[in-house]
């Protein structure tokens, strides 16, 4: 089997944009995720999303609504830069993180699929 082809962590719901992610804490707990939600940042109603983190005063969620950059978050130290180090991720929690790689991952079986059947 190949990586292609392994489990995601997320899956489509009811719309291309749309998945669940499964908590990382809890597999019988799942999150929804709205990747066209705040410009394409994208949207979850996971607590790390939702609320602030302690010791902060602003949650990410409040942050794209007030259509603040990632980069500006940063800047001002409302967000830690994230542990992968792309800041566009600063305002994405793991849940829309997992939803962009599963949308990336099912975009790229399908343009494979249509190349490799190109006549």
């Amino acid at each position: 089997m190949s990586d292609l082809d392994q489990m995601d962590p997320a899956k489509f719901y009811d719309a291309t944009l749309r998945f669940t992610v499964a908590s990382g804490r809890d597999p019988h707990v799942h999150y929804m995720v709205a990747l066209d939600s705040y410009a394409g940042n994208g949207e979850c109603d996971c607590p790390n999303f939702v609320f602030p983190p302690r010791g902060q005063s602003h949650s990410k969620r409040e942050l794209c609504a007030n259509c603040v950059t990632a980069d500006e978050a940063v800047r001002r130290g409302w967000v830690p830069l994230p542990k992968s180090g792309r800041i566009s991720d600063a305002l994405r929690c793991k849940h829309i993180v997992d939803a962009r790689d599963q949308l990336a991952t099912a975009v790229v079986k399908t343009l494979a699929y249509a190349e490799k059947h190109r006549k």
